[in-house]
């Protein structure tokens, strides 16, 4: 999976913990199941010291969240 940059997504809602935002990459359109929707950007969080809860699989390996996020609320985007 191709990342471009690392950015800071805002407005988020249960992530009051670290200011209302996550730490994430922006990901390739190319290689997710669709293109983002218009106004939006795939991105994948990255686990912080603030922010350091994540999922796990059953072999206790990290599984990477990944969303659409509005392109409005990327900061260094």
């Amino acid at each position: 999976m191709q990342v471009s940059k690392a950015v800071w997504a805002e407005n988020a809602k249960g992530f009051e913990h670290c200011g209302n935002c996550f730490k994430a990459v922006l990901l390739n359109d190319a290689d997710m199941w669709r293109p983002a929707r218009q106004g939006m950007a795939w991105v994948q969080r990255v686990t912080t010291p603030a922010d350091s809860a994540c999922e796990r699989d059953e072999n206790g390996v990290e599984v990477p969240w990944v969303t659409e996020w509005p392109i409005n609320q990327l900061l260094n985007y």
